[in-house]
């Protein structure tokens, strides 16, 4: 995805998103520039209990966005 849509893409599809530097930073994997683990469950129309988007740059122009979801 081009970096410069990275963030406005993840408050769209994850409004209770942390912004970056926030908690759960340190936890994230070696080379992740940012991620976060979300509590999603209850919502309408959601079979997942938590999401965990994970964005990794790429280079100056582009991110690659790993987003997992997670029943436990």
């Amino acid at each position: 995805m081009p970096r410069e849509d990275v963030w406005a893409w993840i408050a769209a599809a994850c409004p209770d998103a942390p912004e970056p530097g926030g908690p759960g930073g340190p936890a994230c994997l070696k080379g992740v520039g940012h991620c976060f683990r979300l509590d999603v469950g209850g919502r309408p129309a959601t079979d997942a209990h938590f999401v965990g988007p994970a964005v990794t740059y790429v280079n100056a122009e582009t991110a690659r966005v790993r987003f997992s979801a997670f029943t436990t």
